[in-house]
């Protein structure tokens, strides 16, 4: 089984967050947000440092892996 990814990109303040929220009230789509990871990666690691970089990209990598091996579909920024 494979799902979908939908990633949405803008500037800060735009209303992604809106629009994410909007297609996942109509749509089998799932938010997962780039805070999911950042906000407890920087309580730990602090933000920027080379651990927080590290598990931050494998930590969003394998969470869209996992989505897509249970045939999740997922909407991200």
């Amino acid at each position: 089984m494979t799902g979908e990814l939908l990633l949405i990109t803008g500037p800060p303040a735009v209303g992604k967050m809106t629009v994410r929220r909007a297609v996942a009230a109509r749509s089998d789509f799932r938010l997962f947000h780039n805070h999911h990871t950042i906000e407890p990666l920087m309580e730990v690691f602090g933000h920027g440092t080379r651990a927080f970089s590290v598990l931050n990209d494998e930590f969003r990598l394998r969470v869209v892996q996992e989505a897509a091996a249970d045939g999740l579909s997922l909407i991200f920024t």
